[in-house]
């Protein structure tokens, strides 16, 4: 991870630098772990491509957070018809083979970039999240905190956002 943060200023080469005179050249002392068949630095391709790779990975571990506990605050707490019809979208996700989902999503776009990647990760990465979230809600739903909350008229939002999510993320 640090490596992905201060990569850029320890590259040697730009990522992008093409040296024709040293096509898939080993490590040397100019390229220590040698050169593409364009003549790239590996070294400098390594580090750069750490930094977009650690980016997606924050965004969509970040992204599948909320939408996930989002959707499994919604379903926890209105329980009944909600939730089954909720939990069962999940469980179809979670009887589908991820990597598939995510290599059938990406294989749809014309050109593929880091937004339809992170979009691809995200379309199945929540699922967990939401599971968990719900099970955390349908306990704290019924404690004496949010039957206080109802009691004094508060909206149903404003009892998921403020009793219920701050109680489930400290679990």
């Amino acid at each position: 991870m640090l490596l992905a943060l201060v990569g850029p200023f320890l590259a040697p080469f730009s990522p992008t630098a093409q040296h024709l005179n040293d096509l898939l050249q080993g490590p040397s002392r100019a390229h220590l772990l040698g050169t593409d068949e364009n003549g790239c630095d590996v070294l400098s391709q390594v580090l750069y491509g750490a930094r977009l790779a650690a980016a997606i990975s924050l965004l969509v571990v970040s992204l599948s957070l909320l939408f996930g506990m989002a959707y499994g605050i919604i379903a926890g707490y209105f329980g009944g018809m909600v939730d089954e019809v909720m939990m069962r979208l999940v469980d179809i996700l979670l009887a589908f083979p991820g990597i598939l989902l995510n290599l059938a999503i990406v294989a749809l776009v014309a050109r593929p970039g880091p937004a339809h990647l992170v979009f691809a990760l995200l379309a199945n990465g929540w699922v967990g999240y939401a599971r968990v979230a719900r099970g955390q809600v349908l306990e704290v739903r019924e404690r004496e905190f949010i039957q206080a909350a109802r009691a004094l008229g508060a909206p149903t939002w404003r009892i998921m956002l403020r009793h219920i999510a701050p109680n489930i993320l400290t679990r």
